[in-house]
């Protein structure tokens, strides 16, 4: 197998990877915009607005330590789509009286 074959190989692995992570948030919250950081950008997020970019940007890094945010940018209006934050400590608590202050 020659050294472009492998190139290519590894390029359709990560958007086959890039497709099933996105399919888990299909129907559920918006895809795009959402962060992303990679080695090339030494973790720092920068925004992707779509699946070629984000491959693009994984190739940029040499598929080293990519990263795709589980969350896509809140929208300004709604906030974040899908997001819940739970305090479940009130479960040990005999009645609602007894929760900390």
């Amino acid at each position: 197998m020659s050294v472009f074959s492998k190139g290519n190989n590894r390029r359709d692995k990560v958007k086959e990877g890039i497709r099933f992570l996105l399919s888990h948030f299909e129907g559920r919250q918006r895809l795009f915009p959402r962060k992303m950081s990679t080695a090339f950008s030494k973790g720092k997020q920068f925004t992707v607005y779509n699946e070629d970019q984000i491959l693009n940007e994984c190739i940029k890094a040499s598929f080293v330590d990519c990263r795709l945010n589980g969350y896509p940018i809140p929208d300004k209006e709604i906030g974040i789509e899908n997001h819940h934050h739970a305090d479940h400590d009130h479960v040990r608590c005999k009645s609602l009286i007894s929760l900390p202050q």
